[in-house]
């Protein structure tokens, strides 16, 4: 049989391939030659050097624009990211910017890495440019425009481990926290600490609310020590003053404790959040509500009496949260004892506490409208009203309602928590007349046909009603100390543009008139 030879123009135009068929096809069982081995070698060598070639050639032309050109917003600077240009080789890096509105770019900076920060920028929408430049000179520019925000109140900046994104209200992430004073007579506080989401319907918004726990206790911009905050986004509320409206007025009545706040700017993982209200929040604490921790071992006649602290909220069987529905249909969350999987603390465990303040809450229930005395504070629960009602907040017969019970003592209403669709932000809640959670309450509803009841609501209201008066003013201060921060957060969530409903004298007036009307008709 003859032997196949292979051309050597064949095997060029095959690029060096010829060879490997023909070893391929089992019919041609000889081994090739000598001539053949080193005219494949020469073949294959020629290509390898022309692939090297091409190759030096794409390196040395101008490069491409870099890809992927990013700009995370933060408080007077900005996080610039991009990928690597397609062609180039070896590049380094130019940057210039200028406000939007100007055409005086800045002196080129330089950087071989992929990213810069850009820090003194000024209030406002920029323009950014970068480009890639090697041997044989620069390429073209790739460009965006981003904005720049100049905080005017404390700036509580938060990184995540990793840069992760909050994504989870059950999983913490690990993260560290700088709050700036940013020139207000505030405290420098840098340390480690735990976010997760937190809310219901807030958490479903573009601006999110988180959950904070601190490594340490600390004391947040005045406030008392605690591991446990609340970053409030106040998505409903574009005035940014309505929680703070109800808390003052809670802070007019005998309430045990009212939860304390202070508006903050927010960035997280350098990226430039907005506005929002650090938050004490509720939980069983000396400095908050101050009663006995239980545990499945309490059963004893006098340690299962307390301490309990309840929500009531029309989501728990949504949620599946720990708790009950009442009598009269109240959907009671146990907030605390609680199952912990953690603690190795099930349902089970806490089946003689749930049983306990389940049939407290019912015989309560079954003792109005006359003998409610028996079974809650009086007092606490006419002050917690008289500010729910105040705001008409949609909320107060629905959910974020506190109460607690300490140990061998009567039940407690409060404390006061989540105002942001209160104070007229509804426009079906826009009345200044008319009784809300009274008609709306099958406790409140019963409660105020007891004419002691009734004639008890009216002194408290009495000893309350200067203290109510002084909101506007307190409102005025809170607005001109936000205004700027508020201009920012509508910046950054459009969304959030406040309307006449959410100026602040239209809040100051429309308290005054729900003030006068109470006064005349409880």
């Amino acid at each position: 049989m003859a032997t196949r030879r292979v051309s050597t123009g064949a095997a060029v135009a095959a690029a060096g391939l010829a060879w490997l068929v023909v070893l391929a096809d089992p019919s041609h069982a000889q081994s090739p030659t000598s001539m053949q081995v080193a005219q494949q070698e020469n073949i294959t060598t020629s290509a390898a050097s022309g692939v090297r070639q091409a190759d030096r050639e794409v390196r040395q032309k101008k490069p491409s624009k870099p890809r992927d050109f990013k700009a995370r917003s933060g408080a007077g600077k900005l996080e610039l990211t991009w990928e690597k240009p397609s062609r180039g080789g070896k590049v380094t890096y130019e940057e210039r910017h200028c406000l939007k509105s100007k055409s005086n770019w800045s002196t080129v900076k330089r950087t071989s890495s992929q990213s810069m920060t850009v820090k003194g920028l000024r209030k406002g929408e920029y323009k950014f440019k970068i480009r890639a430049s090697n041997a044989k000179g620069p390429g073209d520019w790739t460009k965006l425009t981003a904005r720049s925000y100049k905080p005017t109140l404390p700036v509580v900046a938060i990184a995540t481990k990793g840069r992760k994104a909050v994504k989870s209200k059950d999983e913490y992430l690990d993260a560290s926290m700088k709050i700036k004073p940013n020139g207000t007579n505030t405290k420098k506080i840098i340390g480690d600490l735990e976010i997760r989401g937190r809310g219901n319907y807030t958490w479903t918004r573009p601006k999110k609310p988180y959950k904070l726990k601190l490594a340490e206790k600390s004391k947040l911009l005045g406030m008392p020590a605690s591991k446990h905050w609340a970053l409030l986004a106040n998505w409903a509320d574009p005035s940014q003053l309505r929680t703070s409206a109800a808390m003052f007025l809670g802070e007019q009545t005998q309430l045990a404790w009212t939860p304390k706040t202070r508006h903050v700017e927010v960035q997280l993982n350098g990226k430039y959040l907005g506005l929002y209200q650090l938050a004490e929040t509720v939980r069983i604490e000396e400095n908050r509500v101050n009663i006995d921790e239980m545990s499945p071992s309490d059963t004893d006649p006098t340690a299962i009496t307390g301490g309990y602290l309840l929500e009531q909220d029309g989501r728990r069987e949504l949620n599946q949260e720990f708790g009950f529905a009442s009598t009269l249909g109240q959907d009671i969350v146990v907030k605390n004892p609680e199952p912990d999987a953690k603690d190795g603390i099930s349902e089970q465990d806490l089946e003689p506490q749930l049983s306990y303040i389940r049939d407290y809450v019912n015989a309560f229930e079954a003792s109005l409208p006359s003998g409610y005395a028996q079974y809650i504070d009086t007092r606490s629960f006419i002050d917690w009203y008289l500010v729910e009602e105040m705001v008409r907040n949609p909320d107060s017969d629905f959910a974020s309602n506190f109460m607690y019970k300490p140990r061998s003592r009567l039940l407690f209403a409060g404390p006061l928590w989540d105002f942001d669709i209160a104070v007229a932000q509804r426009e079906s809640e826009r009345n200044t007349t008319g009784w809300y959670l009274r008609d709306k309450s099958p406790w409140y509803s019963q409660l105020f046909t007891s004419p002691a009841f009734a004639s008890d609501a009216g002194k408290a209201w009495a000893e309350a009603a200067p203290g109510f008066r002084k909101v506007g003013p307190h409102l005025k201060k809170i607005d001109a100390e936000i205004k700027q921060a508020r201009k920012s957060n509508t910046q950054r969530w459009p969304e959030m543009k406040p309307e006449s409903t959410d100026r602040v004298d239209f809040l100051t007036q429309w308290l005054n008139e729900r003030t006068d009307w109470m006064g005349a008709n409880l």
